[in-house]
């Protein structure tokens, strides 16, 4: 198997899933293989909706093979571009890393225990089109790709990491540490840098909100930061397929999760046809947004089809579907087989005789 570690200016190893440099820092990501899986090259895509290609190299960016089972990739002056996943590759296995590159805002003047500057990575969607039986719909699914996360930076003077720590809370760090990866380091430029990253993006709305970096000095708090860690607009699994008889209820809920909350408005289609108001049948309730569920009772011919809710916010629109299709009853009369012997002259043959069951 391959593993990917990085190495910073002053030889300090990080091992993480995602790896947090400052802007014209130099880190070198290591890949090692062992036994006959050796590693071949590189590769970098800068964000989730490109595909993956060999690292170009540059006045900025080599390549070193180091022996058999390690190759390296240096970046000697981190950019904006410089971010994204790095792949290594061998002939059996492929292995990644995500590179985030602090923002420049962050690149403040160094002081004595000062607060400079902090960082959300929030959460984010992708687009993708359906086929819902004969109709198309634009959905959002969870963008795995992009690993959310938080960062602070903090001035430190002339103190060492024998004697600073950062403290993190919020969210589920807490009671769930094994959720995050946290790194701490210090930059180039003297600064303290502290990273808190989920293991991997989640829809669990517990893992979002206000979290809290706090800078401790020789055991004593002094500087914090209050940070957001977002969350879209998102209806997790945006489609479903129920499967009813004639006369049974239907119930659907369009859940939308977001951080922080926003103003919902929803409204429900039929076969992209809007239905307007409630009828004795079509009730519309709520459970934690006004609309959000739709119950029809006792179901007709006329009710199935492909049903739709649009939820619209500022920060754009989302899209739940289910569709409604018809279930046969089980039949009544089930026929079996039961084997008879008949005889044929010196002979016994087995036949089937089919009969019906009186329930």
């Amino acid at each position: 198997a391959l593993e990917i570690y990085a190495v910073d200016s002053r030889g300090v190893r990080f091992h993480s899933r995602t790896i947090v440099v400052e802007f014209n820092s130099f880190v070198t990501l290591v890949c090692t293989g062992s036994g006959v899986d050796k590693p071949i090259l590189w590769e970098h895509k800068h964000s989730a909706h490109e595909v993956f290609y060999r690292v170009e190299l540059s006045e900025f960016v080599s390549v070193e093979r180091k022996s058999d089972q390690e190759l390296r990739l240096a970046l000697t002056k981190t950019r904006f571009a410089t971010a994204g996943k790095y792949q290594c590759i061998s002939k059996f296995f492929k292995t990644s890393v995500t590179l985030q590159v602090l923002n420049g805002n962050l690149e403040f003047k160094s002081a004595f225990r000062k607060a400079i500057g902090s960082l959300g990575i929030h959460a984010q969607t992708r687009k993708k089109v359906v086929y819902v039986g004969k109709f198309q719909l634009m959905v959002h699914n969870l963008d795995l790709e992009v690993e959310p996360g938080l960062v602070c930076k903090f001035g430190i003077g002339s103190h060492t990491m024998n004697d600073i720590n950062v403290i993190w809370t919020g969210g589920l760090y807490a009671t769930n540490p094994e959720l995050y990866e946290r790194t701490l380091f210090i930059g180039s430029d003297g600064n303290l840098v502290s990273s808190l990253m989920l293991r991997r993006a989640s829809t669990d709305i517990r893992l979002y909100g206000k979290y809290t970096c706090d800078l401790v000095v020789e055991g004593t708090k002094t500087n914090s930061f209050d940070i957001l860690l977002k969350f879209p607009p998102f209806i997790p699994n945006p489609m479903q397929l129920v499967y009813l008889t004639y006369g049974a209820n239907f119930s659907y809920t369009c859940n939308v999760i977001v951080y922080p909350p926003v103003n919902i408005t929803i409204t429900w289609a039929k076969d992209l046809n809007r239905i307007n108001e409630s009828n004795q049948r079509i009730v519309f309730g709520t459970e934690k947004i006004p609309n959000d569920r739709i119950t029809i009772k006792a179901i007709s011919l006329e009710d199935f089809g492909v049903y739709s809710c649009f939820a619209q916010t500022i920060q754009g629109n989302r899209t739940g579907v289910v569709r409604l299709k018809y279930r046969s009853k089980p039949r009544t009369n089930i026929f079996f087989r039961r084997p008879k012997m008949l005889l044929l002259g010196s002979r016994f043959l087995v036949c089937q005789i089919i009969q019906s069951s009186g329930f």
